[in-house]
C-alpha cells in the first residue's frame, strides 16, 4: 500500500514543473506587452520628427523621445516567485468476512457466527518548495549557461522542453521591429 502512495509522489516535479512553465509564459507575455508598448511610442516619436513642422534640432528630438519613453508603463517582471506543493495521501484498506449458521429445534433457536475483519491505513506526505529568481542579462552567465546546457543536451535520458509558443514568436518579432525601429530601417 504504501509503494501506491509513493508513486503518487512521482507525480510531484510534473506538478512543480507545470507550475514553473505558467510563470515562464506569464513573464514572456508580460514581456511582450512592455516590448508593444515601447513599439508604439518609438512609432509615435517617427510621427512627430516626420512632422514638417517639428524643429530639426537634434537636442530638441531627444528631449521628446525622453518625454515619450517616460510615458512608457512600468515594466512588470517576476523577481523571485516561491512556488510549495503540499500533499497529504491517505490509504485506506478494509476487509472483512461474516458467516453465520442458525438452527431451530422447537422452541429453541441456536446461532452461531463468526466475523473476521482487517484494516489498514496508510498516510504520507510531501512538500516541495521551489524558489524562481530573476537573474539580469549577463554574458558570463550566459556562456555558463550554454556549456551547461550542452552537457545536458549530450546526456542520453534527454530532458524535453516544451515547443515554442505564440508569444515567443510575438516577442522576436516584436524585437525585430524596434530594432528596425532604432536602427532607421523601414518599418514591417
Amino acid at each position: 500500500m504504501a509503494s501506491t502512495l509513493i508513486k503518487d509522489l512521482r507525480n510531484v516535479p510534473d506538478i512543480v514543473t507545470g507550475l514553473a512553465l505558467g510563470i515562464a509564459e506569464a513573464q514572456r507575455r508580460m514581456n511582450l506587452d512592455y516590448l508593444e508598448s515601447l513599439e508604439r511610442v518609438l512609432d509615435q516619436a517617427r510621427k512627430i520628427f516626420a512632422d514638417p513642422n517639428f524643429p530639426a534640432d537634434a537636442d530638441m528630438k531627444g528631449e521628446v523621445l525622453k518625454m515619450l519613453l517616460s510615458l512608457l508603463p512600468t515594466r512588470y517582471q517576476f523577481t523571485e516567485t516561491t512556488m510549495t506543493v503540499r500533499l497529504d495521501l491517505a490509504q485506506s484498506f478494509s476487509a472483512g468476512l461474516e458467516a453465520g449458521v442458525a438452527a431451530g429445534v422447537g422452541a429453541v433457536a441456536v446461532n452461531a457466527a463468526l466475523s473476521l475483519g482487517y484494516s489498514q491505513d496508510y498516510r504520507a506526505a510531501a512538500e516541495v518548495q521551489t524558489v524562481l529568481h530573476a537573474v539580469r542579462n549577463d554574458p558570463n552567465q550566459l556562456t555558463a549557461l550554454l556549456t551547461r546546457a550542452k552537457e545536458l543536451h549530450s546526456i542520453e535520458d534527454k530532458t524535453t522542453l516544451p515547443a515554442n509558443t505564440g508569444s515567443d514568436k510575438e516577442i522576436f518579432a516584436s524585437t525585430d521591429r524596434i530594432l528596425d525601429r532604432i536602427t532607421g530601417k523601414k518599418p514591417a
